[in-house]
């Protein structure tokens, strides 16, 4: 079979050859009109740049993209994202492939497409990202596996992906401070005016088990933030909770130090409790009660999806789920040791 060459995508979308080369390399000046021709082209012709073509005649690059949106990936200040890339750096390298880690200022669809065709990898994963339609027909233009690590439930998924339910996972968490006594929960959200599933379900699970009290502050992942938040609701809540739930570890260990400085004791007075178990949830006094994220298997399952895919000539579509675990340690207590 004939392989599609630029000739081909000019004559598609209607433009000239060195318009073709414009929009690929985005250089030079066209309009937005033929820009989006050009990329319909390339997608229904499923072409490969020459360039793009040429890396791969030597066979595998050994090297896995790893794509980080700029939510993350300017966040290097979260334990769970380091223990993420240490994960995944470490199956990596146990296969003998490098881990090549790529944080883009934007996911545009223009930019990220031009990025995966000219990548030289054999493979790609998503961290805790879904991607566009647009940029998974690049990889199946290119052929090459992709799967992503994300979470929620009943996911309309375009790729592979390894999901963890975090919402089942914040009822798992409600669910243990409610067997303990608590109704009075508050919950630290990443932020109060966003509906993600943690916070979606905190809420859904509040009102199921019946329970009158429903507040939530926003922490936004932050030590500092989470602090200042907690102080301003101490001085201003008419009914302070006996439980804290905190969407992740930072915030919720940010808690325990805020509580502790004000001479409020954990958990004999107030439970506190997190999400993911970062390494430092277990070296806090008192040690943090919290939901694990599997991170290692969820790392190890993407990995292997990437791995088992390079060696099929199709590629199917594989959901894979695992669910949180969890750890109970000193920082809850039933609500009757409050009293």
């Amino acid at each position: 079979m004939r392989r599609t060459t630029i000739k081909d995508v000019a004559r598609e979308a209607g433009v000239s050859v060195s318009t073709v080369t414009y929009a690929l390399k985005k250089k030079g000046k066209i309009t937005k009109a033929s820009h989006k021709r050009v990329w319909e082209a390339v997608e229904r012709l499923n072409y490969v740049p020459d360039a793009t073509a040429r890396s791969l005649v030597g066979g595998k690059t050994n090297s896995v993209g790893i794509i980080m949106p700029p939510s993350l990936g300017f966040d290097f200040s979260d334990p769970h994202i380091l223990q993420m890339l240490a994960e995944v750096s470490s199956t990596l390298s146990r296969k003998g492939y490098w881990m090549s880690l790529y944080m883009p200022e934007k996911m545009e669809d223009d930019f990220m497409r031009q990025f995966l065709m000219d990548a030289k990898i054999d493979g790609l994963i998503w961290m805790v990202y879904r991607p566009s339609d647009a940029m998974v027909r690049v990889l199946e233009c290119r052929n090459l596996p992709g799967v992503a690590i994300t979470y929620g439930k009943n996911l309309e998924l375009n790729t592979s992906a390894v999901v963890m339910d975090d919402g089942a996972g914040i009822e798992k968490a409600m669910d243990y401070l409610y067997s303990l006594g608590h109704r009075k929960i508050l919950f630290i959200a990443r932020d109060d005016q966003t509906e993600d599933r943690r916070l979606q379900a905190y809420r859904r699970r509040t009102q199921e088990l019946g329970c009158e009290y429903c507040q939530v502050i926003g922490g936004h992942f932050s030590e500092q933030m989470t602090i200042a938040q907690l102080s301003w609701f101490w001085r201003v809540a008419q009914e302070r909770p006996t439980a804290i739930l905190a969407a992740n570890d930072t915030m919720a260990l940010a808690a325990i130090k805020a509580l502790t400085q004000w001479g409020v004791r954990v958990p004999d007075e107030v439970s506190v409790m997190g999400f993911d178990n970062i390494p430092a949830a277990g070296q806090s006094i008192p040690a943090l009660t919290t939901m694990g994220q599997p991170v290692s298997e969820m790392i190890a399952l993407a990995c292997d999806h990437i791995f088992s895919a390079m060696e099929q000539e199709e590629r199917s579509r594989e959901l894979l789920t695992v669910e949180g675990k969890l750890i109970i340690r000193q920082s809850t207590a039933p609500v009757e040791e409050h009293l």
